[in-house]
């Protein structure tokens, strides 16, 4: 399973870009902190706060159960995994933010395969951070009963704003799944002042993993031509060892279906792309990647206002960019209702119309 962890800073087109990132990276669950929009949906679980959420995003991932929410975070089962996702915002007090991780902690405890994330807006030198605060004590000290391990490494800032930057987004996982999760800081453009963590959950890579050339090839039998067949598959007339005529027997049989039949090999599992986005828009957010990078890196330089204004407008160009794409799509789509009552207008309002189950909640939260 593939998750992806952003604090989304309330931005709509932050969260924009996220439906589209989490199409190219075939993400298929979404940690979010302060997302600008949710859904009541069996696919969403938030927080009491509705500032922490965990977003179903994949129809090939199991679904949400076992949820509980309580305030500064939220919890879910999805398949084997309790997965924890986390906002505790600065303004909280140590006490309440104290309260919460103990809250957390305790609900965790005796789980396995447990993964916690979030943005704890808290500093350690345990993570990268330059120096550890009150709030990175608390936080240590917190799990230091649970059986956890810290993916983050290196020193990276996870989050970055004006050249200035801090580590305080943070994926523990259990220790005995530790091998089962492979972390890593993903540089897309994100809209938000948070990088993006691109986290896969599942079993380590086989050294004997199949190569491209080994996979599976497929043929439609449909089309088969018995005499091309009969004319590449000759007789073999080999006195070579057993393990030899076997491998020469199987090429020969491969040249044979590749000759006289159509393969049909497994379509690629690319998403397509979300229904706004344009060759303007992906070029607009290049553009406007490299323009930040250049911000951060001018900071102390006699550049950086200039640096600074080019990003903002870079990035003004692109949220302009995505809000007219938005409004062309929809008024198409008010046009076709005219002419086509039952095509893409009727299937979007079916859709959105269609009746969804009911949240199934942690039994102690059951009435």
């Amino acid at each position: 399973m593939r998750l992806i962890q952003l604090n989304l800073n309330h931005c709509t087109a932050a969260q924009d870009l996220l439906v589209q990132t989490v199409r190219e990276r075939r993400v298929e669950l979404a940690l979010l902190s302060e997302p600008y929009r949710t859904a009541a949906s069996p696919d969403w679980a938030l927080d009491r706060t509705k500032k922490a959420a965990i977003w179903r995003c994949s129809r090939e991932t199991q679904q949400i159960t076992d949820v509980l929410s309580d305030i500064g975070f939220v919890r879910a089962r999805v398949g084997r995994w309790w997965v924890y996702n986390v906002y505790l915002a600065p303004s909280l007090t140590l006490i309440a933010f104290s309260r919460a991780l103990d809250r957390l902690a305790a609900d965790a405890r005796g789980r396995t395969q447990v993964l916690i994330a979030g943005d704890f807006n808290a500093w350690s030198e345990s993570w990268g951070s330059s120096t550890t605060n009150a709030r990175g004590r608390i936080v240590l000290e917190a799990f230091a009963t649970l059986d956890l391990a810290l993916l983050n490494h290196g020193n990276r800032h996870t989050f970055r704003r004006a050249g200035l930057g801090s580590v305080v987004d943070l994926t523990f996982t259990s220790g005995s799944s530790y091998r089962l999760a492979r972390w890593r800081l993903s540089e897309d453009y994100t809209g938000s002042d948070h990088l993006a963590i691109i986290c896969d959950l599942g079993s380590p890579p086989s050294s004997q993993a199949q190569t491209p050339a080994q996979a599976r090839i497929k043929y439609k039998t449909d089309s088969l031509d018995t005499q091309v067949f009969r004319e590449q598959f000759l007789p073999m007339a080999s006195r070579q060892g057993a393990e030899l005529t076997a491998v020469e027997l199987m090429r020969r049989l491969k040249a044979a279906c590749d000759a006289s039949m159509q393969s049909s090999r497994s379509h690629s599992r690319r998403r397509a792309p979300v229904y706004w986005w344009n060759q303007e828009i992906e070029s607009a957010r290049r553009e406007c990647l490299s323009a930040r990078r250049r911000y951060q890196r001018a900071r102390g330089a006699e550049s950086f206002a200039e640096r600074q204004s080019e990003y903002r407008a870079r990035r003004k160009t692109l949220k302009i960019a995505i809000r007219e794409s938005k409004r062309k799509c929809f008024l198409d789509l008010c046009d076709s209702a005219d002419s086509d009552p039952w095509g893409s207008a009727y299937k979007v309002v079916v859709k959105k119309a269609y009746t969804r189950t009911p949240k199934l909640l942690d039994p102690a939260m059951r009435m």
